[in-house]
């Protein structure tokens, strides 16, 4: 997978932001060495991708279990209501998506909170 960063920065003489795009992390780091040097203001050196892949990847699975409980709620709800009743079991389908949706909720915000702390963290880096 091929990755690519910004570096982004205030110039010093337009005093805009600005962007220049590498595909190395090497050269947009040294770029940003020099940048520094010739009194450029707010140099950062970005990932392509935004966010950070732990909390990406814990927001995935949060909604993958909301998913999950959904349909294992369904399926049980039928399955549980046939053997007891012959009818669908509301109440079992009603427990597996209220676990299923707060355990996603929970996981999500966990995902959302590393998020924020490594954009906290990226910001006081620069």
């Amino acid at each position: 997978m091929k990755m690519a960063f910004t570096l982004k920065f205030k110039d010093k003489d337009e005093g805009i932001d600005k962007e220049i795009r590498f595909f190395d992390r090497q050269s947009a780091n040294s770029n940003a060495e020099k940048l520094k040097q010739y009194g450029h203001t707010e140099v950062i050196v970005e990932d392509s991708f935004k966010g950070n892949y732990v909390g990406t990847t814990i927001k995935f699975i949060g909604y993958i279990v909301i998913i999950a409980g959904i349909i294992i709620g369904t399926v049980q709800g039928n399955y549980i209501g046939n053997l007891v009743s012959g009818e669908f079991n509301v109440t079992v389908a009603l427990y597996w998506l209220a676990v299923s949706v707060v355990t996603g909720v929970l996981l999500i915000g966990i995902a959302e909170i590393i998020n924020l702390l490594d954009a906290m963290n990226k910001k006081i880096k620069t």
